[in-house]
């Protein structure tokens, strides 16, 4: 709407609660899906905008389910 993006925020992600152990390969893609692929896929479309117009912040953060398994 206005030209240009000048801050994009990744903040997005989930956990499945429960051992880790029980978690099945399904349940494992779809947090990587999420919490990592999500965040690149983000970051690269910003960074193409941005590197354009020659300038931009990219911020990435992560909730505490990032800090424990």
């Amino acid at each position: 709407r206005h030209g240009r993006l000048d801050y994009m925020f990744n903040n997005a992600g989930f956990a499945i609660a429960g051992d880790t152990i029980e978690m099945t390969p399904e349940q494992w893609h779809r947090i990587l899906a999420v919490n990592v692929e999500g965040c690149i896929w983000g970051t690269m479309a910003a960074y193409r905008v941005m590197a354009r117009q020659k300038f931009g912040h990219i911020v990435n953060t992560a909730s505490v389910a990032g800090l424990s398994p």
